[in-house]
């Protein structure tokens, strides 16, 4: 007559024996290995990842020496996780105070939900002189669709005796100029309620004012922080009524981090001094952390040049400057030449000196290879004698010193003066006297009178 699971069950928890199937290999049982402080009392979790349906599952536990499973009324303290519904029945043996044999199944037949995950949590209490040691589970066992004994591999986990406790900010990226928000994480098996921690910044890097918070980990604490030199900035964080932090990991302090225009490369930001106190005043110094901040590279986009076209007398100069676009490109610096250096040439500055009559172009070449350029088209004049005088029309105008003078201009019609870049700096309609305009010798200028334009070389 076949059993029933409870029965079979019931059965193995006094004497493994029977048929057993192969596990599939997708199947196992586990609990992962970490530390017990001693005196602390904490939960062991039981995990199952499944490739097939589980209906119950079994195994013997066995603790190190020194770690107790919490008992009640000669059980072993243990819960189901929501992977098991309410048809799952606990059966258990404490066989000492480290050891027990531990079992459930459904009794309506319903699988384990998911596929991974929790499945039982067992409390556990290490005495004060626990000093580490192996946790085994052996007898393994899942209950398949088919209501099959399906036998897993025995299992031996490390136990330490000293929490693993990490305070760190995860290594990130940045462009120069920008604000980012990073997170403070705290992975902590020691439950805490406050900590303090010094965090030295390169220079490039800062941390906003006021932009240090409290995640959802925080119970009404409160977090607060002052500069000091060197790049250094203290954090602390307490609360008034010694509440604890939530959870066990992920962020604790999220803050927002500035960098200049002008930082580039791999930085780190290093986390010292990092001190946590439990809610009985025990104190903590965690491990120091580095972390590694890469400041991308902005490339330049854009170039501007104070003349896109510009005529010069031989033997005169020119200075041409450059407007690099984004503001905050990594390499500002530019790379000049000139097409013709027989005619002009072009300094790493920029200055342009006029050589001999012709045309040259000369050009900004952004020199962090993004291959970005502007150009300036540079004519090049003969040094002549200047103008005496010129008679149009009627219309007559002379240089004297640094004056040009218009005579015998219609009354109405206007006259305009401009440098060779466009830009005019004169206007005046005639009256009848004579109109004057104040110009610097050594120079190009366009004079408009009515809609006629005169290109004018003063010397």
């Amino acid at each position: 007559m076949n059993k029933s699971i409870l029965q079979k069950l019931l059965l193995v928890l006094i004497s493994l024996s029977g048929a057993m199937s192969a596990a599939k290999a997708a199947d196992r049982l586990y609990v992962d290995a970490g530390n017990f402080e001693p005196g602390e009392t904490k939960i062991i979790s039981v995990c199952i990842e499944n490739g097939q349906p589980v209906l119950g599952f079994q195994f013997d536990i066995a603790l190190p020496d020194g770690l107790n499973l919490v008992s009640s009324d000669g059980k072993p303290v243990c819960t189901l996780s929501s992977r098991a519904n309410s048809s799952y029945t606990v059966v258990s043996n404490l066989l000492s105070v480290n050891k027990a044999r531990i079992g459930t199944f459904s009794i309506s037949h319903t699988p384990l939900s998911g596929n991974e995950g929790p499945v039982m949590e067992i409390a556990v209490m290490a005495s004060d002189n626990f000093a580490g040691g192996t946790l085994s589970l052996s007898g393994v066992m899942l209950v398949d669709a088919n209501d099959n004994d399906v036998e897993l591999p025995d299992v031996d986990v490390a136990i330490g005796n000293r929490h693993v406790d990490k305070f760190y900010i995860p290594d990130f990226s940045m462009l120069p100029g920008e604000t980012k928000e990073v997170a403070v994480i705290l992975d902590n098996e020691t439950t805490f309620s406050a900590f303090q921690t010094d965090i030295y910044l390169p220079e490039g890097l800062s941390i906003v004012d006021q932009s240090i918070v409290m995640t959802d980990r925080g119970s009404g604490h409160a977090v607060s922080a002052k500069t000091y030199a060197g790049g250094r900035v203290r954090i602390a964080c307490m609360s008034l009524g010694n509440s604890t932090f939530n959870g066990t990991n992920g962020p604790l302090v999220n803050m927002r981090i500035a960098a200049s225009d002008d930082i580039s490369g791999e930085v780190s930001i290093n986390m010292e001094n990092s001190i946590f106190s439990t809610a009985d005043a025990k104190e903590y110094l965690l491990s120091d952390a580095t972390t590694r901040v890469s400041i991308d590279s902005v490339p330049v986009e854009s170039i501007v040049l104070n003349y896109s076209v510009a005529e010069v007398i031989v033997k005169q100069t020119l200075q041409l400057s450059a407007t690099i676009l984004p503001t905050n490109a990594t390499v500002k610096d530019i790379v000049w030449s000139s097409s013709n250096p027989s005619v002009a040439t072009v300094d790493e500055d920029g200055m342009v000196t006029a050589i001999s009559q012709g045309n040259a172009i000369v050009t900004a070449t952004a020199a962090d290879g993004s291959g970005v350029t502007a150009q300036c088209f540079v004519s090049v004049m003969e040094n002549s004698s200047g103008i005496d005088g010129v008679y149009d029309n009627n219309v007559s105008f002379r240089i004297e010193n640094s004056s040009i003078i218009i005579e015998h201009l219609p009354v109405g019609i206007r006259a305009s003066i401009c440098n060779i870049s466009g830009v005019c700096f004169g206007r005046q309609y005639s009256t009848g006297e004579d109109i004057v305009f104040e110009v610097d010798r050594n120079a190009i200028y366009v004079l408009t009178i009515g809609d006629k334009s005169y290109k004018l070389h003063i010397q």
